[in-house]
């Protein structure tokens, strides 16, 4: 069994997806995550970025601290917020395709963030799992032409659970030649 596989449930409405934990509870997959961003991506170390997890509903965790992320009001760094939502909805895909068999070439497409909150603590970034039919429309796709489009909604949380930054991204998934 993988560390992290998607969970895919027939139903009548079609099929349902998440990152589900493994035996060890997604550790093992997470830390490989994390290793592939920091030594692939300048930025991400500079953030000091950690993948957390996977939480209950499938969705992918990753954090960096303010210190690392602080603009000059002494709240995080705009930049810092996308970097981190992207990387979340990237990291989520890649851990789907790596579970589900497909290939693990994601790019971001486009994104549009909406800043809500100034984000005063470290910065928590969740990216939830696409809907049934979403992920649905994207398995078969992606089964037909070994190329894909994903929508997915990565949210940034205060430590209380607030949204305080959101983002609607597009992601293009293609087997790797």
């Amino acid at each position: 069994m993988t560390d992290v596989s998607i969970a895919v449930m027939d139903k009548q409405a079609g099929v349902t997806a998440g990152l589900q934990r493994g035996d060890d509870g997604g550790v093992a997959q997470c830390r490989r995550l994390q290793a592939y961003i920091l030594e692939n991506i300048a930025l991400a170390r500079a953030m000091q970025l950690e993948v957390c997890g996977i939480d209950d509903e499938g969705g992918l965790r990753l954090t960096a601290p303010l210190i690392s992320n602080i603009n000059d009001k002494q709240n995080a760094f705009g930049g810092s917020i996308g970097s981190l939502l992207m990387l979340s909805g990237w990291g989520w895909l890649q851990l789907a395709n790596e579970a589900h068999g497909f290939g693990r070439n994601v790019v971001i497409h486009k994104a549009q963030i909406t800043f809500e909150l100034p984000v005063t603590g470290d910065l928590i970034a969740v990216c939830s799992a696409p809907s049934e039919s979403a992920w649905q429309r994207y398995s078969a796709t992606y089964q037909k032409r070994q190329r894909a489009r994903l929508a997915l909604q990565p949210v940034l949380l205060q430590s209380d659970g607030t949204v305080a930054a959101s983002m609607q991204a597009e992601y293009v998934a293609t087997q790797v030649k």
